[in-house]
């Protein structure tokens, strides 16, 4: 080997044992930069009836440990619904007013785990497994802190499921108790996986823009609620024949648990009387936040049955500044 060829190589081997060392320092880097990690995601299991599952969950550091809370939502079970202690504040400009606005309410809570699992970031992504399925997220560079799902696979086959997808983001503690409205008072831009009565089960999730501008949102009761009253989508105007506008409120009163979502829920005022006494879509959104208290980013799953249709709405989001 000539002179020139040995200092080729010699230089070969140093670049590489920088460009190791770099990666591994900042695989390790990454581990210690966020305490908490917060997800979402949706997938189909090939059951003797095929079912599509949303969840979200919370990972975060519990002492040398990593611990798990997670929520999980099957299409097959059609849930139902549960009133909050909070009520819709609809003032649209038409109907009597003789009528009553209805509660907010969510979707009846369905699995609910929690335990300790082992969360691994390389240069790859993030890995972590819980129960029997194993995570891999990989870094949005469009997004400070935001991930999104590269797959998840289950047993010992490590069979990948269907239709995964979802989103993440990483922090460095969790955003405990109630949000009071300076603290997410923003406009949030983000994306959200879609399924309806029309897509089903084996229908792919539907991938689109989305954008939450809650400075538009009056601030009621005490602060508990965020409410915003306006004008119907005009499709949905023509094809009923009159005015229709649309309640949107989103509760800010959190209860104590790990998973502890604000409460949205939204919808056409069908019956037109000027309240808004109807089955809304339901949103439960996880704030994760910043040095400064204030929320960043918005991690959501969404379930809303369809008895007729016998499928729910769902989705899995995400908002971000």
């Amino acid at each position: 080997m000539s002179l020139k060829n040995i200092w080729l190589r010699f230089i070969q081997i140093i670049v590489s044992f920088f460009l190791l060392n770099a990666l591994t320092s900042h695989a390790a880097q990454s581990e210690k930069d966020f305490k908490v990690f917060t997800f979402a995601t949706g997938y189909r299991v090939q059951t003797t009836v095929p079912r599509n599952f949303v969840e979200y969950g919370v990972i975060r550091k519990c002492g040398v440990s990593w611990c798990f809370n997670l929520e999980k939502y099957d299409s097959a079970k059609l849930l139902p619904r549960v009133p909050t202690k909070y009520v819709h504040e609809m003032s649209a400009p038409y109907g009597n007013h003789a009528c009553s606005n209805g509660p907010i309410s969510r979707v009846a809570k369905d699995v609910i785990d929690d335990g300790k699992t082992q969360l691994r970031v390389d240069k790859d992504g993030v890995y972590f497994q819980i129960k029997d399925y194993r995570y891999h997220w990989v870094v949005d560079e469009k997004v400070s802190n935001g991930y999104t799902l590269a797959g998840i696979t289950m047993g010992a086959s490590n069979t990948p499921l269907d239709q995964s997808v979802g989103f993440a983001f990483s922090s460095d503690a969790e955003l405990v108790g109630d949000i009071l409205p300076e603290q997410v008072v923003q406009k949030y831009r983000g994306e959200i996986y879609a399924k309806t009565a029309f897509t089903k089960v084996d229908g792919q999730w539907e991938l689109s823009p989305s954008i939450i501008d809650l400075r538009l949102f009056n601030v009621v009761d005490d602060g508990a609620v965020l409410s915003l009253t306006q004008p119907g989508l005009s499709a949905v105007v023509k094809k009923y024949g009159g005015p229709m506008w649309v309640q949107n409120s989103i509760v800010l009163k959190r209860e104590s648990d790990v998973i502890s979502p604000l409460i949205q829920e939204y919808g056409h005022d069908f019956n037109r009387d000027g309240c808004f006494n109807e089955s809304g879509h339901n949103k439960m959104m996880l704030p994760i936040g910043d040095a400064d208290k204030k929320v960043r980013a918005l991690i959501y799953i969404e379930y809303t049955s369809d008895y007729e249709r016998k499928f729910p709405m769902m989705s899995v989001g995400r908002y971000y500044r």
